[in-house]
Formats: structure tokens, sequence, C-alpha cells
């Protein structure tokens, strides 16, 4: 059995980087010095994907303390103190109602400065099955890939950024085409 580089432990009980009790499938590469490489049965925890489901949390759900948020965290896999609760609460835009936590987005500021962005900045927009390909002036796609995920536009998955081209990939079901043609829409009516 591989041990880990740094502790000398089996990979599957203790990792410095990972902590105790992680119960982790994977193997430490020895020669690196602590640096572990595992395989997660369920997925990668890291702190995006965490954050990402404590988004859909507040949103099927009442909220109401960061002990409750842990407690729901615990039971989908993801182990954290009530002080990293804290600040993934904060990271992610949620402010405490007295119901419980909501996320503070102001999608309308958002769509709008992506309606400004778009008309500024596409020169084209264009579709493939499930791909958006938006040409910009050179430099600019950053700018307006960033405006695309701050709308948190439904349907996409993601953007690519390059110096000039910028890469939407829309959600199976959605279709690029169908993404492009509300891409138009926006940029017509900033």
């Amino acid at each position: 059995m591989a041990r880990c580089a740094s502790s000398g432990s089996p990979p599957d009980r203790y990792c410095p980087i990972r902590g105790p009790g992680t119960s982790l499938s994977g193997v430490c590469y020895p020669g690196f010095s602590a640096v572990c490489a595992y395989a997660y049965s369920w997925g990668v925890s890291t702190t995006a994907a965490r954050r990402r489901l404590i988004r859909t949390l507040i949103s099927e759900r009442v909220i109401e303390s960061q002990q409750a948020l842990v407690e729901l965290l615990a039971a989908k896999g993801h182990d954290i103190t009530q002080a990293t609760a804290s600040r993934d609460l904060a990271a992610v835009g949620a402010i405490k109602h007295e119901h419980g936590y909501v996320i503070d987005d102001d999608r309308h500021a958002h769509a709008t400065a992506l309606g400004h962005a778009l008309d500024e900045f596409a020169e084209s927009i264009a579709a493939s099955d499930n791909i958006v390909v938006i040409k910009t002036p050179p430099g600019a796609a950053h700018l307006l890939g960033a405006a695309i995920d701050a709308a948190g536009f439904p349907g996409i998955l993601g953007t690519v950024a390059g110096d000039d081209t910028i890469l939407v990939v829309a959600a199976a079901n959605v279709g690029g085409a169908n993404i492009a043609d509300q891409l138009e829409r926006i940029g017509d009516n900033p």
C-alpha cells in the first residue's frame, strides 16, 4: 500500500492536506513532499462545489442558522466548521433575514450590465449544438465573459474567455441556439 509522502500514513487514513477521518480512496505519490492525489468516488469536495451546494440549499429550503447549514452540508458529505460556513455564506452573497438566509443577488443590475457589455463588445454571436461562440475586439473577451458569468444566466453552464473569443457552454436541454438568440435580444436592448 502506498503511504503519504509527508506523514507515512496510509492514504485512506490520514493526509496532512485533507485531515483525519476523510474516508478517501486514492494514492499518495511518494517523492512529492506533502502532495497527495486522490480519486473521490462521489465528486470533489472543493470550496467552489460546496458554495454551489450552499446556493442550492438556500434556494430550496429555509436555513435559519449557520449550524443548520453545517448539518445540511455534513449530510451531503461536506464536513465544515461554523466559521467556514460563515465565510461561505458571505462569499455567496447570503444575508440573514428574520426567516433565515437568502441570496442577495441583484439580477436586474447584472442583466443590465450584461446588455451594455454585449452592446459594446459583441461583434458576432454564433451557435453550434450546445456551444455559443462570441467574437469581441482583442482584449475584450474576458470583460464580456465576466458579465455573462455575473448575470447567472439560466441555461449557461459556464464560459471560457480568450483574447477575442468567448465559448459559452449551454445546458444540453437548452441548446446553444436558444442561448445565442437570448444573448442577441439582450444586446439589442441594454
